[in-house]
C-alpha cells in the first residue's frame, strides 16, 4: 500500500489532470501516473471525500465512469496545479541550502539542479534579498563523513592519489589500495567515490563510509590517462555487470525500488509489486543484504540464491532455538 503522504502527492496532480482532461480513459490515466487499474479505481473512492469547507454534499467532488472513462465535476478550483508563493519559494530555497551544507551535498547534481531551479523561479527582487540572507548564513556541516569527504575533494581537485583501507562487505576483508580519485557523488543516500583502483588494475565505485583510513600521497596522476564513462552507464553507479538476479518487492517496497537506479527493468504488477532486476558481482553480500526485507521481497532466479539465502535463515533460526 503506497504510504498516506504519497498518495496525496499523486492525488493533488492526478485532480488537476481529470480536470483538464475530461473524458480521459482509465488506461490513458494509469499509463501517464505509472498506476495499476486498481490503485486509480480506490484514488477514484477517496476523492469523493474531498472537497471544499464545509464538506456538505454540494460541496464535495464529484467522479462519474462512464464506459472506462472519467468525469470530474465539482472541482473547477483544481483546474490548475498549486504554486508555491515567493516566500514559500525563498524558504524552500534556503532550507535545501542549509541541507546541501548540512550534510555536504555538493556533489548531489539532481539536488543542485532543483535547487537552482527554485533559485531561477524567484522575481528578481526576490532574488536580491535571498543575495542578502545567504551572505549572512554560516553553517557548518555535520556529516559525519565530512572530514575525509573535504579530503577526497581535494586529492581530486589537486590530482593526488590516496592511499586507504577499505571494508568490502561483498566479502566481509578489509584490504589495502591506492586510489586515483575522480569524482565524487551522492546517490541512495550515501557518498561514493569513483576512481582507479590499482589493486585490481581498474576503475572502481567506493562508499565512503566504508573507508577506515585515508591519506592525500605527493603522487600526481593525470584524470585524462583513465577512460570516460559511456554513454549507457547509469549516471554514477557505474555499469551493470556480475551475475542477473531477478526479484519481487511487495507493494510496501515499490515506490522505494522504482527510485533506486542500482535496479533495472523494473516493471509494476496489477497486486502493487514491482518485479526488477539487479547484478551482483558476489552472492554473500546480496544474501545478507536482502534478509534485511524479510517476506517483503522473493527472489525470482536464480534459484541458487534462493537455496543460499534459505539456509542463512535457517542457521538463524537455529541460533535462537539454541
Amino acid at each position: 500500500m503506497p504510504s498516506g503522504e504519497s498518495r496525496m502527492t499523486r492525488l493533488l496532480s492526478l485532480i488537476p489532470y481529470l480536470v483538464r482532461n475530461q473524458g480521459a480513459t482509465v488506461d490513458e490515466v494509469c499509463e501517464t501516473f505509472g498506476l495499476n487499474r486498481r490503485d486509480l479505481l480506490d484514488d477514484m473512492q477517496l476523492i469523493f471525500l474531498c472537497g471544499r469547507p464545509d464538506y456538505d454534499p454540494g460541496d464535495l467532488m464529484e467522479v462519474n465512469i462512464e464506459g472506462d472513462r472519467i468525469y470530474i465535476n465539482m472541482a473547477d478550483y483544481f483546474s490548475r496545479p498549486l504554486r508555491f508563493t515567493s516566500q514559500e519559494l525563498v524558504f524552500l530555497y534556503l532550507a535545501g541550502r542549509a541541507l546541501s551544507d548540512l550534510a555536504g551535498l555538493k556533489e548531489a547534481s539532481t539536488f543542485q539542479s532543483a535547487l537552482s531551479k527554485l533559485r531561477e523561479a524567484l522575481m528578481a527582487e526576490d532574488r536580491t534579498v535571498l543575495d542578502q540572507v545567504e551572505e549572512l548564513l554560516a553553517i557548518e556541516p555535520e556529516h559525519h563523513d565530512q572530514p575525509r569527504l573535504q579530503m577526497l575533494r581535494e586529492a581530486i581537485e589537486e590530482r593526488r592519489r590516496v592511499e586507504m583501507e577499505y571494508y568490502s562487505s561483498g566479502r566481509d576483508v578489509l584490504t589495502k589500495r591506492r586510489i586515483d580519485p575522480l569524482k565524487l557523488h551522492f546517490a541512495g543516500g550515501n557518498w561514493y567515490l569513483t576512481g582507479w583502483d590499482h589493486l585490481s588494475g581498474e576503475k572502481r565505485l567506493f562508499r565512503v563510509d566504508r573507508i577506515r583510513e585515508c591519506r592525500a600521497l605527493r603522487t600526481r596522476f593525470n584524470p585524462e590517462d583513465y577512460p570516460l564513462e559511456r554513454p549507457d552507464e547509469q549516471p554514477g553507479m557505474g555499469a551493470f555487470s556480475g551475475r542477473k538476479v531477478r526479484l519481487r518487492f511487495s507493494p510496501y517496497y515499490a515506490n522505494w525500488i522504482m527510485e533506486q537506479d542500482i535496479f533495472s527493468s523494473k516493471q509494476m504488477e496489477e497486486d502493487g509489486s514491482v518485479t526488477c532486476t539487479l547484478y551482483a558481482e558476489n552472492f554473500p553480500w546480496l544474501e545478507k543484504e536482502l534478509l534485511r526485507y524479510g517476506t517483503g521481497v522473493e527472489i525470482l532466479e536464480p534459484p541458487e540464491l534462493r537455496k543460499a539465502v534459505l539456509k542463512r535463515v535457517n542457521n538463524l533460526l537455529r541460533i535462537y532455538r539454541d
